[in-house]
């Protein structure tokens, strides 16, 4: 069996590999934009209700209200701060999971590369060898009319 024939077994299971990570790649980006999706509407939310209640001012509120209002700004901010923990750690995981993958793929295209040379010596070997068939029946051709 051929070198290249012997290597392909590798390579197929580092292809394996690399897509497996790959996939672990997509589930760790999807979580991290869920994460940052919900951090954002959050934020978005927090700034809405500080806007109404800016707006409400003006009217008569009771000093019980605003602070019940004040304690639930004060509770919107922990979750954004909440969050905001989530999702870096999102980040961290999503930047481990391509650092992986970006290694299983080099590791991946440096066994094809090197596949690819061994068939090409593998071919330049075997166009000798036939070249060298094709000399020697010539040869002995030429040998024989004489």
């Amino acid at each position: 069996m051929k070198k290249s024939q012997r290597l392909k077994v590798v390579l197929d299971q580092a292809e394996r590999n690399e897509q497996a990570a790959l996939e672990q790649m997509t589930a760790a980006k999807r979580y991290l934009d869920d994460q940052t999706a919900q951090m954002d509407n959050l934020k978005q939310y927090h700034n809405q209700y500080l806007a109404d209640m800016k707006r409400g001012l003006g009217s008569v509120q009771s000093v019980t209200q605003l602070q019940s209002s004040l304690h639930f700004v004060n509770q919107i901010d922990v979750a954004i701060q909440q969050q905001q923990l989530v999702v870096d750690q999102g980040q961290k995981a999503f930047n481990i999971t391509k650092e992986k993958w970006s290694a299983l793929h080099q590791k991946t295209k440096g066994l094809a590369d090197l596949i690819q040379r061994y068939k090409d010596e593998e071919n330049a070997l075997a166009d000798k060898r036939e070249q060298k068939q094709l000399e020697d029946a010539l040869q002995a051709r030429m040998f024989r009319r004489k």
